[in-house]
């Protein structure tokens, strides 16, 4: 990453990366049903909130559901990914710069 890129920039990659990270431990490693869920509710949190939207959403169509549901499923994690990202971006700026200054 370049030294000058903006903070926003930063915590869009380290989204998709903690987004990728996630879909890797949710569905790449074999887990118990239980686990399974756990893993599922505690990584992709966009999953929790995407059921019930796209449940509004494909009533008319239902049969454009699972498409709707995993892509808002990507969508709200990866925003979420983004503003604790972001959130964590500033506040270790904010710390360091607060650090140098007397």
């Amino acid at each position: 990453m370049s030294p000058n890129s903006s903070d926003s920039s930063r915590a869009a990659i380290i989204a998709v990366a903690l987004l990728a990270v996630a879909f890797c431990v949710v569905f790449g490693i074999e887990h118990g049903f239980k686990e399974q869920i756990g893993w599922y509710v505690l990584l992709l949190p966009g999953g929790v909130f995407a059921a019930s939207i796209s449940d509004i959403l494909t009533r008319p169509i239902p049969l454009v559901e699972p498409f709707v549901f995993w892509s808002l499923v990507v969508v709200i994690s990866l925003g979420w990914y983004f503003c604790v990202s972001f959130a964590a971006i500033k506040t270790y700026r904010w710390a360091s710069h607060r650090r140098k200054s007397p």
